[in-house]
């Protein structure tokens, strides 16, 4: 095993952080006592963090990294609804949570009974991937939805009957908005509306148009798979228990919209929610589930925790920034590489300052290297037709020698280096150019079951993707210097900066730069072979345990309640009010905005009461009097008094609610019955009904808002009240009892790393 087992120990904090990447995915957690102040994390002292490993269906069981790629089954799978997305089809049906498939370690089924129809649009637009849904259906009867290496390992099974349209890879691309990964994200459009016509996947929003949050149950499904595991490996090496606090930690790309912030951590509370860890109504347990939202999530930049992790305990003799220095983060992951230039603002905590250069990047990550590989090898073999009549395709032929390059030259072959050895690569029935007397130029570089790879080949696999990795850093080194703020250290992580080659490329590229621009100094390399792949999430672990000299805190979003106001031609314009058939009076529904885009708020900030009022008829009395509130998220400067459908609203969306059972003021008959009286002309509007009042109070504690519903009602604030700043009254004359709270998870309306 990679490590040996644990005692257990009682009373226990474990941190976790995880790197949810587009081809790669990454957990790292350390184990700390559980009274452990959550700021102790002082320099100097060296943090044991572990990066999950023993992947399902990876067969050494020391990979630090798992693919973030999903296998649908053709048949529905039956979910619990996300909480908070009430937009969504059946978010008020009991559904059912993804149960282990226990024959299947990276599998998961469905329940016995079958799923019932969710609100997809059968005529979405984009191509159908498969010409007869109907037929692969049929011959498709596995019920197991796979991840991470269970995804490959299924499909090299030479008589799998799963159909592969149905593989889900690189969803977090539809989060991003880069123009470097539009083509990327338009074939995954098409996807996703494959599988939305299937049902496999519910739909967001509305049904007409495309809405990022349709890849939310990608995300969920994929998370679910990720926390089981990690869940069970803390159990197996350290006694875990449900009694342990459980802390999480996320990260984010720098060019990262809140509402795909939002999305991340919605699938995360789902997925909490699905495995059952970390879920608990114990307040004191940070980082639990509470209310069906993530308490005090921590959000931390991916450029930040990525360095935080590098500079934490470096090598011997590895260079230290200090702050002042100007430094390129290079990210090359498994799909992008994204690189991004700050000033460092602090040594400890380490903290980026002002940013240099925006965030640059392209699609040249490593599987990229396995795509041109895999290029080489089909043209190489393209006039072998031979090797197909046992039954295996040329696909599949390829991509077991892609297999067998992605664990031997990528990772270990260093093809900068000159003279260099050759590669062989097992490819069964093969015939040599010696049995077929090919020599010279005729010959195809075949042995007998062998095909060989000489120097210049590598140099046609390799060296055009390094050029463009190349280009990216370039780019930054460029634009900062000038900017007159040059370079002086590269930051080097990701799954493809563990490939000697890419090392090597970008060490002599720099090298050749500095002495191309005259420069005085050399543009540090640093880099740490000890956990490349997984340098994002054991950064996370470590920038959560420390949340000081973070970002101002300044809103990201703005968060308001559906309200109900009596209508007011001069506020409300055109908008036709709706008659109340219970009290007789008009209304209109509008969203009235207590948090605002821009506002800088305190880690403590208790907002104005928001008075709530409802009413029930006489003759429902019997039934529980269940007063509801919506809460709405808009990612702009948002006017208040404004309907859902009003221009000024375009992308509002619900994002949470609290429901207050009020059943004890007719119970206790601190409310009585009203009766509609006649008006001038003797019509009564209305009919006999119940009034309840309340306050709603929104408090915000660190990167939580908390909803507290209290009565008896105050009197509403003074008009000289600073109500611009959400101030509560300073005249409290009743003394109230809380009825009712909620949380709602608020990390993604902040920048992340924010305290």
């Amino acid at each position: 095993m990679p490590h040996k087992p644990r005692k257990q120990t009682p009373q226990k904090c474990v941190r976790i952080g995880i790197d949810y990447g587009t081809t790669f995915s990454s957990v790292s957690y350390t184990v700390r006592d559980g009274d452990e102040d959550e700021e102790s994390f002082q320099p100097g002292v060296i943090v044991d963090v572990i990066t999950i490993k023993n992947w399902p269906d990876e067969p050494s069981g020391f990979a630090e990294q798992v693919p973030t790629e999903s296998w649908y089954p053709s048949s529905p799978l039956r979910r619990r609804s996300p909480y908070r997305q009430f937009d969504s089809p059946d978010s008020w049906g009991a559904d059912k949570i993804l149960y282990p498939n226990k024959s299947a370690p990276g599998g998961f089924a469905p329940s016995d009974y079958l799923n019932e129809t969710y609100g997809s649009e059968e005529g979405h637009e984009g191509p159908d991937l498969i010409d007869n849904d109907a037929l692969v259906k049929d011959r498709d009867r596995s019920k197991d939805f796979l991840w991470g290496y269970s995804v490959s390992f299924q499909k090299m099974q030479y008589c799998h009957n799963r159909d592969t349209s149905l593989i889900v890879k690189r969803p977090k691309l539809l989060l991003l908005s880069s123009s470097y990964t539009e083509n990327s994200r338009n074939h995954m459009r098409v996807q996703i509306n494959k599988l939305l016509r299937r049902k496999i996947i519910r739909k967001y929003g509305k049904e007409s148009e495309p809405d990022m949050r349709d890849v939310q149950d990608i995300i969920i499904d994929y998370l679910t798979g990720l926390l089981q595991h990690t869940k069970k490996q803390l159990v197996i090496y350290e006694g875990y228990s449900d009694a342990w606090a459980v802390k999480f930690s996320i990260a984010a790309p720098a060019i990262w919209s809140p509402e795909a912030s939002r999305i991340l951590q919605t699938s995360l509370e789902a997925a909490i929610h699905a495995t059952g860890f970390g879920t608990s109504t114990n307040r004191q347990k940070s980082g639990h589930i509470i209310g069906g939202s993530l308490d005090n999530l921590f959000i931390g930049p991916e450029p930040e925790c990525g360095i935080n992790w590098l500079l934490h305990n470096p090598p011997q003799g590895q260079a230290q920034v200090v702050a002042g220095n100007v430094i390129t983060s290079l990210d090359c992951g498994g799909g992008t590489v994204d690189a991004v230039t700050y000033q460092v603002g602090r040594n400890y905590p380490l903290r980026l300052g002002e940013q240099i250069v925006p965030p640059g990047g392209d699609n040249c990550g490593g599987n990229y290297l396995n795509r041109r590989f895999e290029q080489f090898t089909a043209h190489r073999l393209r006039d072998e037709t031979y090797l197909c009549d046992n039954g295996y395709t040329l696909e599949y032929i390829v991509e077991k020698a892609s297999e067998e390059f992605e664990m031997k030259d990528k990772r270990y072959k260093d093809v900068t280096q000159s003279p260099m050895t050759l590669g062989f690569y097992e490819i069964a029935n093969l015939k040599s150019d010696i049995s077929r007397g090919l020599h010279g130029t005729n010959a195809k570089g075949f042995d007998a079951n062998r095909m060989v790879l000489n120097e210049k080949n590598y140099k046609d696999i390799f060296d055009k993707l390094l050029m463009r990795v190349w280009n990216v850093l370039k780019s930054q080194l460029d634009a900062a210097a000038m900017k007159e703020r040059p370079v002086k250290v590269v930051f080097l992580f990701g799954g493809f900066a563990k490939a000697p080659s890419l090392k090597s490329f970008i060490d002599t590229s720099l090298k050749d730069y500095g002495r191309e621009k005259g420069l005085n100094y050399p543009i540090k390399l640093i880099e740490d072979e000890r956990k490349t792949v997984a340098a994002i999430s054991a950064g996370s672990v470590l920038r959560s345990l420390n949340h000081r000299e973070g970002p101002e805190r300044v809103a990201k979003s703005s968060y308001g309640f559906l309200r109900r106001e009596p209508h007011d031609q001069r506020r409300h314009g055109r908008v036709l009010p709706v008659v109340d058939k219970i009290d007789g009076d008009k209304y209109v529904s509008v969203v009235n905005y207590f948090m605002i885009k821009g506002q800088e708020l305190d880690e403590i900030h208790e907002f104005e009461p928001i008075r709530c009022y409802h009413t029930f008829l006489r003759e429902n009395k019997d039934r529980s009097m269940l007063c509801e509130e919506l809460l709405y998220v808009s990612d702009t400067v948002a006017v208040s008094h404004k309907t859902l459908n009003s221009p000024k609203n375009k992308g509002v969306q619900l994002e949470g609610k609290i429901i207050t059972k009020m059943t004890f003021l007719e119970d206790k008959k601190h409310i009585s019955l009203i009766k509609p009286a006649p008006d001038v002309n003797g019509v009564v509007k209305g009919k006999p009904h119940y009034r309840v009042e309340y306050d709603l109070v929104p408090i915000i504690e660190k990167r939580n808002l908390r909803i507290e519903a209290r009565w008896p009602v105050q009197p509403l604030s003074d008009a000289d009240a600073d109500r611009s700043e959400g101030s509560p009254s300073k005249r409290r004359r009743v003394e109230q009892n809380t009825i009712q709270t909620t949380l709602v998870s608020i990390a993604a309306a902040f920048e992340p790393g924010t305290s």
